[in-house]
């Protein structure tokens, strides 16, 4: 086996004589254990790179709808709250105090079961004071009826009160990876106002 254009793989000097494993060329057996033996944690660290990808994604397979709407329900929050209106008072009460603790707070909420197809319409959702209107004020509704039809136009509330105006969220998201895109957008939003 004659070729002056050959390089040993482990010395890298040019041979004429050489063996051949693993389709590399080496001047001699010792060289090509030499070789294997300073890369065999490259070999390893390949393969625990691409076992680690393979876990994340079987990880994200096995996450039920629920889990990924909760991971998007955060990212939705925080943009409202924190981007969309962060500059505006409570929604239902008007009230603008930096001492305050704001929710993203629902017109039409999604319970427990979370399965209200206007859980993620951006209409629906407005920055609420947590406590006195959201929570002990149960989301304030006359009053959100009537800021959303001020916002939106005259019937805009009634407009949003039909759920069936809306897609299900099976429609808007018929796959995990649907769903994961949206977070990724949201977090791009977030990321690109500083948050």
């Amino acid at each position: 086996m004659a070729n002056s254009k050959r390089k040993c793989a482990y010395h890298g000097d040019r041979i004429r004589d050489y063996i051949v494993v693993n389709s590399m060329a080496f001047c001699s057996y010792e060289s090509a254990a030499k070789w294997g033996y300073a890369n065999k944690n490259k070999g390893k660290e390949k393969i625990r790179v691409v076992q680690k990808k393979k876990d994340v994604i079987k990880k994200k397979e096995l996450m039920t709808r629920p889990q990924w709407f909760n991971r998007l329900k955060i990212e939705v929050h925080k943009y409202v709250t924190h981007v969309r209106d962060k500059d505006k008072g409570c929604y239902t009460c008007g009230k603008t105090d930096p001492t305050i603790k704001y929710d993203a707070g629902h017109r039409h909420h999604a319970g427990r079961g979370g399965g209200d197809r206007r859980r993620f319409i951006l209409e629906n959702i407005h920055k609420q004071c947590s406590v006195n209107c959201n929570q002990h004020g149960s989301g304030m509704p006359v009053e959100y009826d009537v800021a959303l039809d001020s916002e939106y136009g005259k019937g805009f509330a009634y407009h949003l009160s039909c759920e069936a105006n809306y897609p299900t969220l099976k429609e808007l998201f018929p796959t995990w990876q649907d769903i994961e895109l949206e977070i990724k957008r949201y977090r791009k939003l977030l990321k690109d106002a500083g948050i």
